[in-house]
């Protein structure tokens, strides 16, 4: 049976916990992977990718020491906990050698966690991550009809970097490719993603004050 992740609306968007990811990780992996797809225009892919691919991966990761991690929720039968989002860095495919230090992120939410501010969380958490993997620079290469990611690039105050003008044949759409990216050890940068944040568990702080709830703990 294709695995599932838990809505948002059963989870605190807080609590996801940051960890490495495991094999046993795979199918959910790619669930959230081909949601991309699905959604058209977001993916560098056509079609769905599968969980051997995904293993491939996983495994290729391992064996050249690329972190990939996930933001994972208690799975609902108490079991272990399943993951709503994934990231992943690897040097970019443009002389790997020479430009090892520059990783080249993957970042996916499950769809049923748009919105909660998951992604900023995750990125934030690359950025302080990343350095002991040997990367100092991050490039997202994003599609130009990605809105969601290029909001968040924004939001995140990463620089774009370049424009490669209507290079993408999607389906036989033209789109252009956007290249934005940071340095990890800018300490502007870090210092706003810090206070990004601090503000996003200040809300969640109030919501549960007049929800009357107890306050959530800081993960990761």
């Amino acid at each position: 049976m294709t695995p599932t992740h838990p809505p948002r609306s059963t989870c605190d968007p807080t609590a996801p916990q940051w960890r490495p990811a495991r094999t046993s990780d795979a199918e959910h992996l790619i669930r959230i992977y081909n949601e991309s797809v699905a959604g058209g225009g977001h993916s560098p892919t056509l079609t769905d990718g599968t969980v051997q691919e995904m293993l491939a991966i996983l495994a290729l990761s391992r064996q050249r020491g690329w972190p990939v991690w996930v933001m994972a929720v208690p799975d609902p039968d108490g079991t272990g906990t399943i993951p709503v989002g994934w990231a992943h860095v690897r040097p970019i495919v443009w002389a790997p050698q020479a430009c090892r230090s520059a990783g080249d992120l993957w970042l996916y939410v499950a769809r049923d966690w748009h919105g909660t501010g998951l992604a900023m969380r995750m990125l934030h958490r690359v950025g302080r991550e990343s350095l002991r993997f040997g990367f100092d620079t991050i490039t997202c290469w994003i599609l130009d009809s990605n809105r969601r990611s290029l909001s968040l690039a924004r939001a995140c105050r990463l620089d774009r970097w370049a424009l490669m003008p209507q290079v993408v044949d999607y389906g036989g759409l033209r789109f252009n490719l956007e290249i934005w990216g940071c340095r990890l050890d800018d300490p502007v940068w870090r210092a706003h993603m810090e206070r990004l944040e601090r503000r996003q568990h200040g809300l969640a702080r109030l919501r549960d004050a007049r929800r009357g709830a107890p306050q959530p703990a800081i993960v990761g």
